[in-house]
């Protein structure tokens, strides 16, 4: 029996792969997580319900029943699941006469008759001992009457379904309607097409996200039968039987009873039952099939396709780097359920990763750093055609090479060793003297006759014509000038401009405006001594500010206010008079000028006159 059960499975699985858009789920008896379902219990509770089965026990008794053992098996699973998003729920619909959007178990009076409402009896609840009485409690008060309108009826299952598709909470459940008839789809009495068909219709799109069992109570079921008997005129028991079909999952794609289209092959989604005890047996392996069903499969398509892009040798990659991707191909774990699909995804990511992060090994330079050590380490004692073709094949090489082109790497050391045997000796080499002469200032005045004197004894010293042995002596030729012109030391800068400028400065400055002053004592307070004679420029610069401030002096009015008559002092610094300290350090002679200057003038002038007095009463005396 489990042999057949699971050729059916298989089957089943096929055909929701390939026809439908339900993903696929593994049924299987062994342990793992159970995944959670919502079951939409969609119960005829017309009035032909109260008539009996075979063996004398009233269909409504014996749906029931199988609806209480279906409310025990999955409140008992739930009381070992602690997560409520795990947990497996159940609504139930009862359909009978008009439609009623209300939930609950109403009934309506019509000609003199009540009639059950279809209707909503309970939303999806997760049944636990706690609460399965109170569910089972709905179901017991159900009586039989009305019609029988599957349409309605499926209307309703449509909207149930599709708001545990959109519940976030239920991501991974797996959507189950068990559909419960004894007869045929009417509004009244007899078999309605419109009714039928509309009902298969919706069927239809409710099996887009959910699979549906039908489950025909009467004596009129007989799986075997999918249409007419060829002569066009169909039976009820034909139209009851091919309906149940086309409502079941048996056909995904059925749009009427007439049309129901391909069925999968060992599809079992529609059950007849006849008695009270096929109905038992036939919701225990609905029950044990759903309670068994664990969650689909992760799908490791990704994975699969990451692991085929792995290279195939991979000796030429780093240690480092092939580490790194064993290590993401070790970290895959099979067998993952689609509720960690991330996690298998985060599998491929990794692997796909670290194949773009492989660094290809480097290509073994080894031969080429012999060759190049073998290179002399004077070269210039060669021939600068020989020279040129090893620096050729030394320039040729191109660091960075990987594994894959260790053959061109290998041929740099051939091309370098074959250039280095045809090398050929040549003339001492004078490049380096004739560098050194170059770099001799064009103009040499500027320099001290010191160093002037000693580079043109390096200069002197060069001797031409030595061959390549005595290429050390000519080296040193080369670096006695290139000594000499480094210790040229720059003549100092002329200040004489400066000096004459600053004797310019007038003896008296209380004659002037103080801004004039103050100008002039700026210019003088500009000039910085020690610069060289490349600043010469610069000094000349300072004598020429200090002759324009001098030239720019204003005399005062001739009644100086209190202010003017402030005595301006000017300091003049030169290098002929009293020592003072100067910005550079070196030491310079200071002349101090102010009111003191007049005094002496006056003394001066005053003993001129005695001394011509003097001579005036002397050479009257002498006559």
């Amino acid at each position: 029996m489990k042999i057949k059960i699971k050729k059916i499975i298989a089957s089943v699985l096929t055909f929701m792969m390939v026809f439908t858009q339900v993903p696929v789920n593994v049924f299987a008896e062994t342990k793992g997580e159970s995944i959670p379902l919502d079951i939409t219990l969609v119960l005829d509770v017309s009035g032909s319900m109260d008539d009996p089965l075979s063996g004398g026990t009233k269909r409504m008794s014996v749906l029931k029943d199988s609806v209480y053992q279906l409310i025990d098996e999955f409140s008992t699973k739930n009381t070992n699941i602690e997560d409520v998003s795990k947990q497996n729920r159940i609504a139930i619909v009862k359909f009978a006469g008009d439609k009623n959007n209300k939930v609950g178990n109403d009934t309506y009076t019509s000609g003199g008759y009540r009639y059950n409402y279809t209707q909503v009896v309970s939303d999806y609840v997760a049944v636990q001992d706690t609460n399965k009485g109170d569910l089972k409690e709905k179901v017991k008060t159900i009586n039989a009457s009305g019609a029988t309108n599957s349409q309605a009826a499926m209307e309703l299952t449509k909207n149930l379904v599709n708001s545990s598709v959109n519940d976030t909470n239920r991501r991974y459940a797996k959507r189950v309607v068990i559909f419960v008839t004894d007869g045929v789809p009417t509004t009244q009495s007899s078999f309605d097409d419109d009714v039928a068909n509309n009902a298969i219709s919706i069927a239809k799109s409710i099996k887009k996200n959910a699979f549906i069992y039908s489950i025909g109570l009467s004596a009129k079921t007989n799986k075997t039968i999918v249409g007419d008997d060829g002569d066009g005129n169909w039976t009820e028991t034909e139209k009851f039987n091919a309906y149940l079909h086309g409502i079941s999952s048996n056909y995904p794609n059925a749009t009427d009873y007439k049309n129901l289209g391909n069925k999968l092959n060992g599809a079992n989604y529609y059950r007849g039952v006849k008695s009270s005890t096929e109905a038992h047996d036939t919701f225990a392996e609905i029950i044990r099939l759903l309670s068994n069903m664990l969650f689909d499969l992760a799908d490791y398509t990704k994975v699969n396709e990451a692991k085929a892009k792995v290279p195939s040798n991979l000796n030429i990659y780093t240690e480092e780097t092939v580490n790194a991707l064993q290590e993401a191909l070790d970290a895959v774990e099979e067998g993952k359920n689609i509720t960690e699909q991330e996690t298998v995804d985060g599998y491929a990511k990794a692997i796909n990763e670290a194949i773009n992060s492989l660094v290809i090994k480097d290509a073994n330079y080894k031969k080429v750093n012999e060759a190049k050590a073998k290179v002399p380490n004077d070269l210039n004692i060669y021939t600068e055609e020989t020279v040129n073709s090893l620096q050729e094949a030394l320039d040729a090489v191109e660091e960075g090479k990987n594994i894959t082109e260790q053959e061109t790497v290998d041929g740099y050391a051939n091309a370098i060793n074959e250039a280095i045997s045809k090398l050929v000796l040549k003339d001492a080499d004078y490049k380096k003297v004739n560098e050194a002469k170059a770099k001799v200032p064009s103009n040499l005045n500027i320099y001290t006759e010191e160093t002037v004197n000693a580079l043109q004894e390096a200069l002197d010293a060069v001797e031409e014509g030595k061959n390549i042995t005595e290429q050390t002596e000519v080296d040193a030729m080369a670096k006695a000038i290139y000594e000499a012109i480094s210790k040229l030391v720059l003549k100092d800068a002329n200040y004489k401009k400066v000096n004459e400028a600053k004797a310019k400065v007038p003896s008296n400055l209380t004659i002037y405006t103080k801004e004039t002053v103050n100008s002039l004592q700026e210019a003088l307070d500009a000039v910085k001594e020690g610069k060289k004679i490349t600043e010469q420029e610069t000094v000349d610069g300072y004598a020429k500010a200090i002759y324009e401030a001098i030239s720019k002096l204003v005399l005062k009015d001739a009644t100086p206010t209190k202010q003017e008559a402030v005595t301006p002092t000017v300091k003049v610094e030169t290098t002929n008079k009293e020592t003072v300290k100067a910005e550079n350090k070196k030491e310079v002679k200071k002349v101090k000028t102010g009111d003191s200057t007049n005094s002496v003038l006056y003394l001066g002038l005053f003993g001129f006159s005695l001394l011509i007095i003097y001579c005036i009463v002397m050479k009257k005396f002498i006559r």
